[in-house]
């Protein structure tokens, strides 16, 4: 399995994790919230699935959900408090405006320089996978704006949403827009300012029907399934889809329990669905998910969105907007960011997006911040109405 840069970084995270949990004397607890119960129980899915399929060699899959063990804990380990959560914003920032910048260079390199009208995808190395993250990163982006004072880094950030803008226009991915829509939505629903927003909104889908290029709106228009052998383009994609729809429900329906084997769907793919002309994988988080490690796994999986979306909304009605500005804003976009995935994820094969676990990670650390800022508050209302006591005795 080799070891590369991005593995003794890993390592080396865990070995900082393990010495600050030392050092505070505070375990991870990652079985404290319910999600994080349901990770382990999906990731011993995982780990059966693997040894019980009989395909041992094929590490890829069981090294991703690995990495997201190791990710897992690193991350309760680590973020402590409402600023470390910060920092870890502040490099997904940055880190999605490097790839942002790949990107754009991608597409100079292909269309200005070889004359290759292609869809980049950059460091993701394809355009769906990056759009999906570019989406799940907007709404952190936004926070971040909203809660900064200085002025330079307001216009930086600014300048990292122009860079994700571009990418994602680059990218033409259907899926991302649709969730990038869904997304606009939620943040109406959720605003405390609902005029506001809305004059907000318009200007944005005014300004994106102006900018967004014809071959975007092509794409739209071309989403259609045709059962015919000689159809291309956009349509022949869509098409494929709706076929791989049916493999994953058909292996759904014929192993319900433990599904085909975890990395398994694209081998079994044209076996369920001989249409296909070539394996692929689903194209869909959910229908993979339950096809290759079983409706349990999958139950599993959405129960670690519902949870998640029920901390965050519970916390963000207990720091309301004007109780704790910066906290409201906080989870207020963590659940816009969710809803990016939930919905984008249905058009991509997404379980293997790191921003969407880091989404669920972060709030099931910042729900354990909450819990331990309440104890110290009941903790020093006691202490005040005993000191009060003790004062109205003596007197």
């Amino acid at each position: 399995m080799g070891f590369t840069v991005i593995k003794w970084v890993g390592l080396f995270a865990v070995f900082a994790a393990f010495l600050h949990t030392a050092r505070t004397q505070r375990g991870a607890q990652l079985a404290q919230s319910k999600q994080g119960k349901m990770f382990i129980l999906l990731l011993l899915l995982v780990l059966i699935s693997w040894f019980m399929g009989g395909y041992r060699s094929f590490t890829q899959p069981l090294q991703m959900f690995i990495s997201f063990a190791v990710f897992f804990f690193v991350t309760l380990s680590m973020v402590s408090s409402v600023e470390r959560a910060r920092l870890v914003m502040w490099t997904v920032a940055f880190s999605m405006l490097l790839a942002s910048v790949d990107v754009i260079t991608d597409y100079m390199w292909l269309y200005r320089v070889h004359g290759i009208s292609a869809r980049p995808g950059g460091l993701f190395r394809d355009p769906n996978y990056y759009a999906l993250s570019t989406i799940i990163s907007m709404p952190i982006v936004y926070y971040l704006l909203r809660t900064t004072t200085r002025s330079f880094l307001r216009l930086g950030l600014y300048g990292i949403l122009s860079f994700y803008c571009v990418g994602l226009v680059l990218s033409l991915s259907r899926g991302a827009f649709v969730g990038l829509a869904g997304m606009i939505l939620t943040a109406f629903i959720l605003s405390q300012r609902k005029s506001k927003a809305f004059i907000t909104i318009a200007v944005i889908i005014v300004l994106g029907l102006q900018l967004a290029p014809d071959r975007l709106w092509e794409r739209f228009s071309q989403t259609r399934v045709v059962e015919e052998e000689t159809v291309y383009g956009t349509a022949a994609s869509t098409t494929r889809r709706w076929h791989l729809v049916k493999a994953g429900l058909g292996m759904m329906a014929e192993h319900p329990l433990k599904g085909v084997g975890l990395g398994q769907f694209k081998a079994w793919s044209l076996f369920y669905e001989p249409a296909l002309g070539y394996a692929g994988v689903a194209h869909n988080t959910y229908i993979e998910v339950g096809a290759e490690l079983g409706l349990p796994a999958l139950l599993l999986f959405l129960g670690i969105i519902w949870h998640t979306y029920r901390d965050l909304l519970r916390m963000r009605r207990k720091y309301k907007y004007e109780r704790d500005r910066d906290l409201w804003l906080l989870f207020t976009s963590l659940t816009v960011s969710l809803t990016g995935f939930v919905i984008g994820g249905s058009f991509i094969s997404g379980e293997n997006t790191k921003l969407f676990w880091l989404v669920v990670f972060l709030t099931i650390a910042l729900r354990r911040c909450v819990l331990m800022e309440n104890r110290l508050e009941v903790k020093d209302t006691k202490v005040e109405r005993v000191s009060a006591s003790y004062r109205k005795a003596a007197l």
